[in-house]
């Protein structure tokens, strides 16, 4: 039976916080950042199950992303579990191969908004940008940060499918226009 969380109340209030194997590093160490993004986009992905737009075969898909990210987080703070995120790569990569065939082409710039769904999916993406970006300054993690790049394109494509869903086509942006 798994032991109950508790949470050592003070224990890092002096600027610390625990990685695998009860090491002690510094908030600000990379890893701790890194995580802390990685967290945050699992919450986004959590919300975005939540809304109307994306069907069960993608809600059930973001939940499995959402497991990933887990194994992302313990990858960067130790564990040897390589072979399970490569295995995720591939298998987001398949997805975006699916995705990309039902899609259409993109001409320009997107502005973020045309529904619910869409809006909080592109948050996701920003923020998965944001981990990748962070992730690439880990030692070891560049697996981690591969993977988090095929999940921005993932979700990018999500949100224009959810568009496309709810037959709302893509408010653009085009460079030099007012």
């Amino acid at each position: 039976m798994p032991k109950k969380f508790k949470p050592a109340m003070g224990r890092g209030d002096d600027g610390t916080t625990g990685l695998l194997l009860g090491r002690r590093v510094l908030k600000t160490d990379v890893r701790v950042k890194a995580n802390a993004l990685i967290d945050e986009l699992s919450a986004w992905l959590g919300l975005a199950r939540t809304l109307k737009g994306p069907a069960a075969r993608e809600r059930a898909g973001l939940q499995g992303e959402q497991k990933t990210l887990f194994l992302l987080s313990a990858h960067i703070a130790g564990a040897d579990n390589l072979k399970i995120i490569e295995s995720g790569t591939r298998r987001l990569e398949k997805e975006i191969a699916c995705l990309s065939e039902n899609l259409p082409e993109i001409k320009s710039f997107m502005t973020p908004g045309r529904n619910e769904a869409e809006a909080v999916l592109h948050l996701a993406r920003a923020r998965c940008r944001s981990a990748e970006i962070l992730t690439w300054h880990v030692k070891k993690a560049r697996p981690c940060a591969v993977y988090l790049n095929r999940l921005s394109d993932y979700l990018f494509l999500l949100a224009q499918a959810s568009c496309k869903a709810h037959n709302t086509s893509h408010k653009t942006h085009v460079t030099g226009h007012k």
